[in-house]
């Protein structure tokens, strides 16, 4: 978080005492600035009351306030939702497990049970629901949130097989009650899209998919709306939902794997502070009274919005901490160490000389970090060897996943604004001899820089210079870097190929030169007595650099082509032949 000095320390004082009135620590999360804790779990002191009625509490475990309580919609008082159900677990790579979880059964049969509508009126048009769902307390601080510094939300749950695409689809897991009515959406949701692939009749059944959603609406009512379908979901299935933001840089993580990071603007517009944040419910705006009376009638437009959709799955977890979180401190790697093998081969061994130079390769790394297009992938004694253009080939490369490399090899993972400098070990031939960078999860013109080699059969290297790029900077961690190795097709032939020996990051200009074998040029000091006579107007003496080719788009420089040769054009490559 960002300290502004020019405050008085009366005044700090005073803001430091006000917050622990709004939300005071508990020394066992203290570090972590959470403001909020549930654990939807048979244990005592998760929950008050009795789940079988579904007359109860889950108890907010920090002890500032924000208790969660059930609440009901259309006939839903009528009906048994809450019910027990088996603890999450996760594999190998998580260390996350629970005992039990908290059963939501909004199912459409139990809503047409008690409905007083025809069955089509419930379906997505109609979004005529009855069931129940859970809601911060009247007056729970969590209600009146700043979210300035940046905040993080984790879900753990799973959805159940009688999930149905007409009554459940769109639900949110956790959000903000109110709809913003300009965007038709709440302020904040993380929440269920529809149906991928499933039965007929709509039900997900055992091998029916789904993926999630995260609805954003900041202060200015921009809208941020992104649907994870491709990270797809299917019932039964455990589930770690993360989102996580420092104030102007988001990442979303599924299971331990960033699935985006982009710049926004993250303050939750809190419209009004009387609202609360809902477990299992999904809103939007409803119907004037003088338009549409036959839905107006069942949906009635209000601030809170109308209720559309209720969950039908299963919650384990759900924590809200004030600040930005790297995964390794999530829920999802909880008591990781714990679970760790003690004795012998307890402590993995680490594969990598130099924790920022990558240089492990084996075939399992090729397959498992790495996702290529138009590319075959394969470890050899050299390295990473991309290969297997065809003539319909347009775009290939290959994207290393940095947090599966990091885990394969027990290497640590770093902040990108650290090491701003990264460094490619090439060879290459029959290429076009031109590539592309790309270091966010959404790659675009803005967030790459293009570089051009040798396709000469020799070691060479592409040094690359991130230190002013607002794309690797602001994106805390990197967790994808993307090689197009052979931009476009012209000019690669059939056989061409491009091995990768080393990736490299470093701190410092210096270092990155210094690795790549790049000693920078040097004035000699003139000794001569100046010249007193009035110099004559011309051109500057000093050398022209070789010719370069600018980079399009991008931000950084790229160094490049010719042994030992460091360019003076800012946007360029420099690549520097191993003897």
């Amino acid at each position: 978080m960002k300290l502004v000095r020019r405050f008085s320390v009366l005044f700090v004082m005073a803001a430091v005492v006000l917050a622990s009135l709004v939300f005071p620590a508990v020394a066992a999360e203290e570090d972590n600035y959470v403001a909020a804790h549930w654990k939807f779990q048979n244990e005592e002191g998760n929950y008050s009351g009795s789940i079988e009625d579904d007359d109860f509490r889950i108890v907010d475990l920090t002890g500032n306030g924000n208790d969660l309580e059930v609440r009901s919609e259309g006939n839903g008082d009528e009906l048994d939702i809450f019910e027990w159900d088996d603890g999450a677990t996760f594999g190998e790579d998580s260390g996350y497990t629970s005992d039990s979880s908290l059963r939501f059964g909004n199912t459409w049969e139990k809503a047409l049970s008690v409905d007083p509508y025809p069955s089509e009126q419930t379906a997505y048009s109609g979004a005529y629901v009855s069931g129940k769902y859970l809601q911060t307390v009247d007056g729970a601080p969590l209600n009146n949130v700043d979210s300035t510094t940046g905040w993080t939300v984790e879900i753990i749950f799973k959805i159940d097989e009688e999930w149905n695409n007409n009554y459940n689809r769109y639900t949110g897991l956790f959000s903000r009650q109110g709809v913003i009515e300009s965007q038709d959406e709440p302020a904040f949701s993380m929440a269920i899209t529809e149906l991928i692939t499933g039965a007929s009749d709509g039900y997900i059944g055992t091998e029916g998919r789904t993926g999630l959603q995260y609805v954003h609406v900041d202060v200015n009512e921009n809208k941020t709306n992104h649907e994870f379908k491709n990270d797809e979901i299917y019932a039964e299935q455990w589930i770690h939902y993360m989102v996580t933001c420092d104030g102007s840089w988001l990442d979303v993580y599924v299971n331990g794997e960033n699935v985006l990071s982009m710049a926004e603007n993250n303050e939750i517009l809190i419209t009004d502070a009387l609202f609360s944040w809902e477990v299992g419910v999904g809103r939007k705006t409803g119907f004037n009274k003088d338009t549409n009376s036959d839905h107006a009638t069942m949906n009635p437009k209000h601030p809170e919005g109308l209720i559309r959709r209720l969950f039908c799955g299963s919650v384990s977890e759900i924590r809200f901490s004030m600040n930005y979180m790297d995964i390794e401190d999530s829920l999802f790697y909880a008591n990781a160490s714990e679970t760790e093998t003690e004795g012998e081969g307890s402590e993995a061994p680490a594969l990598l000389e130099n924790n920022f130079i990558y240089n492990y390769w084996n075939e399992e790394i090729a397959q498992k970090c790495f996702d290529s297009n138009q590319t075959t992938v394969e470890a050899t004694e050299e390295g990473i060897k991309l290969s297997g253009i065809t003539s319909e080939g347009v775009d290939p490369f290959v994207s290393l996943k940095l947090n599966e490399y990091q885990a394969a090899v027990n290497a640590d993972a770093f902040k990108s604004e650290e090491y701003p400098y990264v460094v490619f070990k090439i060879k290459s031939e029959g290429t076009n001899e031109e590539c592309q960078l790309f270091y966010t999860s959404s790659p675009s013109e803005n967030n790459s820089e293009k570089g051009y080699y040798t396709a000469d059969g020799e070691w060479q290297y592409l040094v690359y210079d991130l230190s002013y790029c607002d794309g690797w900077l602001n994106q805390r961690r990197i967790t994808t870097v993307r090689f197009d190795w052979a931009t476009g097709y012209t000019g690669v032939a059939e056989d061409a190929y491009l091995t990768i020996g080393e990736i490299a990051f470093f701190k410092t200009e210096e270092e990155a030169n210094a690795y790549a074998g790049i000693v920078p040029e040097t004035k000699p000091a003139k000794t001569e007595a100046p010249d007193t006579t009035a110099p004559e107007t011309q051109a500057p003496t000093t050398q022209a650099p070789a010719e370069t080719k600018p980079a399009s788009g991008g931000c950084g420089s790229v160094m490049g082509a010719g042994a030992a040769l460091i360019l003076a054009a800012a946007a360029c490559v420099a690549l520097k032949k191993k003897n």
